[in-house]
């Protein structure tokens, strides 16, 4: 799978960079300046778009980074918590194709991080589902990615030199596609489920995806109702490490000096994925764990430690206390769990959310992007640019 992916990105590079060379074999003089051209100076004269025009630039960006999926303040596609913003930081090359389109390949690491504990607000009855419900994770994102710029500017305008560019703000919007690896982890909790001291490292930042916290790669189990019907659930994959992703965004850009550019971008990374966060679908039955008693107390926390007292002491005597009846059953190992009523209870019949399958994550950059313009092989500034 990582081999495909890899080769398919590589692919639509090599197209986007080499189109032009293809162009020039097939339109022959239509786009590029010969030497058989007459030229003129810069004030009377109908420029051409000559090769030496498709001029490659380098350049470093700086984002802030940001994160919208299951674990954020409110179940809308704006909502994040400012608190959790982390740095982005990248490098790219991008070479001018046309007047006004560009192509970019570059390469980003930042990191995404959130809690169920800090977000979600305990004395809300929405909430206060997420508050029980405990989870949090940290995930750092390696990303490639191959994106587009259109300038929205007339052709006319942008139809120059490197060194002539326009020295008003050229707004611009970009879109491609991107290829990341990233690995939610998350601190070890304190206790087992049902208590007993753990066997791990309590606090540790732990991988998540090798224990399938959502039953993921256990195949699937029959649970057997009090009626004498059953109900057999398939617990899937485990979710892939390497995953797609879709930049879609805009930004400005401003010319500095002949060979620098500045310009400040926008985008959102629309996600093939829904586990950024490691939470996605609903609660299982805890003995479909069997003895991974790692993965069970990372599957449901909302007991770990002394939250069930402080819970209640949050809820008080108001509408919230409803919300934390206990439940007990027996899971399909022959043991019994314990948990909050709607946080595994029944979940063969009316399953009990753990998040929302139906949206995939997303994450967000915002920041600057600083620019140097290589010239073309040969080609130097005329004096009266410099």
């Amino acid at each position: 799978m990582k081999k495909i992916l890899f080769t398919f990105l590589f692919t639509l590079l090599g197209v986007a960079f080499l189109a032009t060379e293809e162009v020039q074999a097939q339109v022959g003089n239509k786009y590029y300046y010969k030497k058989t051209t007459p030229r003129r100076g810069p004030h009377n004269h109908q420029w051409v778009w000559t090769k030496r025009r498709q001029y490659v630039s380098v350049g470093l960006n700086v984002n802030a980074m940001n994160y919208f999926g299951d674990i954020v303040p409110k179940p809308n596609f704006w909502s994040t918590d400012l608190r959790f913003t982390r740095p982005n930081i990248g490098i790219f090359v991008e070479k001018k194709i046309r007047p006004q389109f560009s192509a970019r390949l570059g390469l980003n690491w930042g990191r995404l991080l959130s809690s169920d504990e800090e977000t979600a607000d305990p004395t809300d009855d929405h909430d206060f589902f997420r508050y029980i419900r405990n989870a949090h994770f940290r995930n750092d994102i390696f990303e490639l990615n191959t994106t587009f710029r259109w300038d929205l500017m007339s052709s006319e305008r942008l139809n120059k030199e490197f060194y002539q560019r326009p020295k008003q703000f050229v707004p611009y919007v970009m879109g491609g596609l991107a290829v990341f690896y990233h690995a939610p982890k998350a601190k070890a909790p304190p206790t087992k489920i049902g208590g007993g001291d753990p066997d791990w490292g309590v606090d540790e930042w732990t991988d998540l995806q090798p224990l399938g916290t959502e039953g993921q790669g256990r195949g699937s189990y029959t649970r057997y109702l009090a009626n004498g019907d059953s109900i057999v659930r398939n617990l899937g994959n485990k979710y892939s490490k390497v995953q797609i992703a879709i930049p879609l965004g805009f930004g400005i850009r401003k010319k500095l000096s002949n060979r620098i550019d500045v310009s400040f971008e926008f985008s959102y990374r629309f996600l093939l994925t829904d586990y950024l966060d490691d939470v996605s679908r609903d609660y299982v039955d805890l003995g479909v764990f069997e003895d991974d008693e790692l993965a069970k107390a990372f599957h449901d926390r909302s007991l770990e430690g002394d939250r069930p007292e402080k819970l209640a002491e949050m809820a008080g005597n108001g509408e919230l206390v409803r919300l934390l009846n206990r439940y007990t059953y027996t899971g399909v190992d022959g043991k019994v769990y314990n948990t909050f009523d709607g946080f595994g209870s029944d979940p063969y019949i009316d399953p009990s959310i753990r998040g929302n399958r139906n949206d995939n994550d997303v994450y967000m950059l915002t920041g600057f992007h600083l620019i140097y313009i290589i010239p073309p092989h040969g080609v130097r500034c005329p004096v009266r640019f410099k």
